[in-house]
């Protein structure tokens, strides 16, 4: 555990964070905390992983193979990085979402066309990082 000024530090001036998850991740605050630094994500592709690390700031995969080509051989902006971690995972972006959500629901409207279940039952145990390359 490090203080907020030497993380930034090392985070800000790092290649990116790899960030290898083997659960179903529901949001990925550490993500968004390296994208808001500047610095791009390598990451498995469970649960929101795929949503939040676009094609523009980092690198989604269950590939170990596909994850190093792309630390090797990606070039990230790290002011794009910042700039869309700020935008769109800011708290006042992020509470009228959640409102939206709220409002959506209080009018008897449904957030998914069909409730969410557990493909497999069996994934309720962590997943394998990486699939054979």
């Amino acid at each position: 555990m490090v203080d907020n000024t030497l993380k930034s530090k090392i985070v800000s001036s790092s290649k990116g964070l790899v960030f290898p998850v083997k659960w179903h991740e529901p949001f990925g605050l550490a993500a968004i905390e390296s994208l808001f630094y500047g610095s791009p994500v390598y990451s498995t592709s469970y649960g929101s992983l795929k949503e939040l690390i676009i094609k523009d700031v980092g690198f989604t995969s269950n590939s170990l193979k596909e994850i190093i080509y792309a630390i090797k051989n990606s070039d990230f902006s790290p002011k794009y990085c910042h700039e869309y971690a700020k935008d769109c995972f800011n708290a006042k972006v992020m509470t009228n979402n959640y409102l939206k959500l709220y409002e959506k629901v209080l009018n008897g409207k449904l957030l998914n066309e069909e409730n969410p279940y557990l493909i497999n039952p069996e994934d309720n145990k962590l997943l394998k990082i990486f699939k054979s390359d």
